[in-house]
């Protein structure tokens, strides 16, 4: 310990900053007491104490935030103690902290004994904020009253004030046991439930608006098992229709005496019709009561009826060319594999044209048709495009044949690929005919729009036009 000199206290100051010879510094270093007229204070700069193992360990008192004039006192408990510090990091327990201000941003690991069970006390509704009414610890949330407000939920369950369940994340696993042979409907009050199971050869049947279905017998309006039709019996559009699946062998389907797996052929005979499934007859009707002239049958749930829409192909040896710039007939053998090649060579200035004598199937509805063009070319860059236009004039009989095509002609535009490829253009949208008439010919004419920018002449192999029927057999 170290003393700074210091006049006697007894000729007026307040205190001695030191001793006055080196006899009361070695008394007060004994551990006893240093007489005079006033105390002895060393400045907190100069007394330190060092540790008697560790000489360089030292600890000294700092004054400096007391307040001058000021005296502070520090009790000691009568035991044995560590000092706490306020930037340290230590375990502290066994302790009480009163009304504390804890600030961030919140608890690490932090538990709360009135969570556990039986530990009493109530948390209320001023210290957590997020509630509306007090929670009491262990107490039941009645249903429909305690909610969350304010709260952000993310995740599968979002939401603030209104939570909405993800897509897709409620599956079987979440769903409630029920029944083997259950079904799962919703009641009269639109509430989930489900559909007692039935017993074997019973039928799900609807009770109708507002009543879950239920498993029954089947009734004799049911139109169930086999039947003999004394009466008209009707069928609605494709009433009868066979399954992705399904596999009718040629014997176990028969339709009078046509038989043919999967199909049902529209023949109509004086006979008794017989409908067989499995070799068993299923129906019987006589003649008169089902008339199938009409019918629209499917396989597959694809119409097997040869009503509908159908294509034909045109090549380009079947056309003709015209006098009047008309495009050049061509042959070509390919120098590799002598594949012949015959087109119709369509130039890049001129519009130039070919024309088709078409003599349209009897069951044609007469109305418009489209089509698509083969063709390729033997230069040009790739991304060029190729645009060829379609028109055509129905003549009738006694009809000028010299008459000015008229309609609505169609075009359909292609990109060159790679030369000397096969190209197969996309669909043109409709071409009306002039004058469609059913069992009439038709003149057709393809002629190129030369405002396209394939640089070289377009080979055309052939063309695929698409028409509709409306009849099944010629009439």
């Amino acid at each position: 310990m170290a003393f700074k000199e210091a006049t006697d206290c007894c000729a007026g100051t307040a205190a001695i900053y030191g001793a006055p010879d080196i006899v009361k510094i070695a008394e007060f270093l004994n551990g006893k007491v240093i007489t005079g007229c006033c105390p002895v204070l060393p400045r907190d700069t100069i007394f330190t104490i060092s540790d008697a193992t560790a000489p360089t360990a030292l600890i000294r008192f700092d004054a400096t935030s007391i307040t001058a004039g000021q005296t502070r006192v520090v009790t000691v408990p009568d035991a044995n103690l560590i000092l706490v510090g306020t930037t340290t990091c230590q375990t502290l327990s066994s302790k009480t902290l009163t009304t504390p201000t804890i600030s961030g941003t919140g608890f690490t690991n932090a538990q709360h004994a009135h969570l556990a069970a039986n530990s009493g006390g109530t948390i209320t509704a001023a210290a957590v904020s997020d509630f509306a009414a007090v929670v009491t610890c262990n107490a039941a949330v009645v249903a429909n009253t305690a909610k969350v407000t304010n709260a952000t939920h993310a995740g599968e369950v979002t939401g603030a004030t209104c939570l909405t369940v993800a897509d897709n994340v409620i599956g079987l696993p979440e769903l409630t046991h029920g029944t083997a042979g259950n079904l799962f409907t919703f009641d009269a009050c639109c509430v989930p439930a489900f559909v007692a199971t039935g017993t074997c050869g019973q039928v799900l049947i609807s009770g109708g608006a507002g009543t879950a279905p239920a498993f029954g017998a089947a009734g004799a309006a049911d139109n169930l098992g086999d039947h003999t039709a004394t009466s008209c019996l009707l069928m609605g559009t494709n009433a009868i229709q066979f399954g992705v699946d399904a596999v009718v062998p040629a014997a176990c389907l028969s339709y009078h005496t046509v038989v043919a797996a999967g199909h049902v052929y529209n023949a109509i005979s004086c006979d008794i019709h017989d409908f067989q499934i499995n070799a068993t007859s299923i129906m019987t009707v006589a003649p008169t009561i089902v008339n199938l002239a009409c019918a629209v049958f499917q396989e597959c749930c694809i119409a097997i009826s040869p009503v509908g829409t159908h294509t034909q192909w045109i090549p380009a040896g079947a056309w003709g060319t015209v006098t009047t710039n008309g495009a050049e007939f061509a042959e070509l053998e390919l120098a590799t594999n002598d594949i012949m090649l015959q087109t119709f060579n369509f130039d890049t200035t001129t519009s130039e044209k070919i024309q088709f004598w078409w003599e349209p199937p009897a069951e044609w509805n007469a109305g418009t048709i489209t089509f698509n063009t083969k063709w390729t070319a033997a230069g040009g860059c790739a991304c060029q495009t190729f645009i060829l236009s379609l028109a055509g004039h129905s003549y009738t009989n006694s009809d000028a044949i010299d008459a000015a095509l008229g309609g609505t002609p169609a075009t359909t535009t292609d990109l060159l690929i790679t030369v000397n490829d096969m190209h197969n253009s996309p669909e043109s949208t409709a071409v009306t005919i002039e004058g469609a008439t059913k069992g009439e010919a038709v003149v057709l004419q393809l002629s190129r729009t030369i405002s396209d920018t394939l640089s070289v002449d377009a080979k055309v192999i052939g063309i695929n036009i698409t028409y509709t029927t409306d009849e099944a057999t010629a009439t």
